[in-house]
């Protein structure tokens, strides 16, 4: 993740603690095949969440 820009960076932390939140008390043993559509939402989740944050902003570029 050090490639990413420090807003990028703060928010996937954000995305990795939410999606181990998900697993320990819902889904312990998710599969890729299935539960991919859940950690695409945790992500998208995650975005909204972050910038409703007063202050913070997400780089654009690429990755967006």
């Amino acid at each position: 993740m050090k490639y990413y820009p420090s807003g990028w960076q703060s928010m996937l932390e954000m995305a990795k603690n939410n999606m181990r939140k998900h697993v320990a008390l819902v889904n312990a043993f998710p599969r890729r095949d299935t539960d991919l559509k859940e950690a695409t939402l945790i992500l998208n989740n995650t975005i909204t969440e972050y910038l409703q944050i007063e202050g913070n902003t997400l780089e654009t570029g690429c990755y967006v």
